[in-house]
């Protein structure tokens, strides 16, 4: 496979994964391509996908390159979506999800031409135990361009605080010691602690399966959104909301869940759960943020559509 090859199957998975994420309907809890949440919408999606590619395509350099610099990029790719469209904050913790996976995919490319699932899962692991200060900086960086109201106190690094950076500095914090304070509340800081083990041992195997079943993209995506609600509170309702209502949230997720897996059809067990939720504007984002996850991983493994 030739160097542009590798280019273009990395980050038209990257992109594509975005735009199947927001695409998939009727997702609960989420934006759609017929459902706005407040002032963001379907098109403010579209519109992040499309500006943070320059920033994709440099981490996917980072990695044919055996470099890492998977803060800097977060913060150019949060920056692009800030910038660009006018939907704020859309898509921040899907950028922090994929960009170490897209560093990670084309690292295992250098010398190869088939992305094979347990080379990216190895890359992940090194690349974020090689994670330095700057990177948490960055990275730190890039959650404050959001002006973040739905951030939780945290005893160590936090970033409210006016010497949060001479902090991460000072105890040279990495991108795990950085996350490590919130991963009992956010998944995507345990994806970072735990080196994606959500990500690679539960959620994308799964979705395979869900996959072989239905012979369908949408009711797979979809089967796998509500499974994965249905298991965690979403971080994102956490933060907004709090433990009581993202914990009926999921107990919701999982009596749905069931429902689909008593035989009943995922659209319409899906539509009924998107519509219990219509009007309160909870967002289940973080949810949103790990399906993409698993969408990039697909499409540069196995999944051609």
């Amino acid at each position: 496979m030739k160097k542009k090859e590798k280019i273009r199957l990395i980050l038209g998975s990257a992109l594509l994964s975005m735009l199947i994420e927001v695409s998939t309907f009727p997702k609960p809890l989420n934006v759609d391509r017929f459902t706005a949440l407040k002032n963001v919408k379907f098109e403010n999606f579209l519109a992040t996908t499309s500006y943070v590619s320059i920033s994709y395509l440099d981490a996917i350099l980072d990695g044919l390159k055996n470099r890492q610099n998977i803060g800097k990029r977060i913060y150019e790719a949060t920056s692009a979506m800030l910038k660009f469209q006018s939907g704020k904050n859309t898509s921040l913790g899907t950028i922090m999800l994929l960009i170490p996976l897209i560093t990670a995919t084309a690292k295992s490319l250098q010398y190869k031409d088939e992305v094979i699932v347990e080379d990216v899962k190895e890359n992940v692991k090194s690349i974020l135990n090689s994670t330095t200060y700057i990177d948490s900086i960055w990275i730190c960086k890039a959650i404050l361009e959001n002006r973040p109201s739905w951030l939780i106190k945290v005893d160590k690094y936090d970033i409210l605080k006016e010497d949060w950076e001479d902090e991460i500095k000072k105890d040279n914090a990495n991108v795990k010691m950085l996350m490590r304070n919130s991963q009992n509340f956010d998944w995507i800081a345990y994806e970072y602690c735990n080196d994606y083990s959500l990500t690679f041992n539960e959620n994308y195997p799964f979705f395979k399966k869900a996959l072989e079943n239905y012979n369908n993209l949408n009711s797979s995506a979809l089967k796998t959104f509500i499974w994965m609600l249905s298991r965690r509170i979403d971080s994102h309702i956490y933060r907004k909301f709090g433990y009581n209502i993202a914990e009926t949230v999921r107990k919701n997720a999982e009596h749905y869940y069931k429902r689909i897996e008593k035989g009943e059809d995922v659209i319409t067990v899906a539509a009924e759960f998107k519509e219990t939720y219509l009007q309160s504007n909870i967002n289940a984002g973080t949810t949103a943020d790990l399906l993409a996850a698993v969408l990039f991983l697909s499409f540069v493994t196995f999944l051609k559509i």
